[in-house]
């Protein structure tokens, strides 16, 4: 049972990551 919200844990990082990325491209932008 751990494993499988820890596994929904990563991709939540990932996209957390992903979304920080952006949001800096985007405010070097302008």
């Amino acid at each position: 049972m751990n494993n499988g919200k820890q596994k929904v844990e990563m991709p939540s990082f990932l996209v957390l990551d992903f979304v920080t990325e952006k949001l800096g491209i985007i405010i070097n932008q302008i």
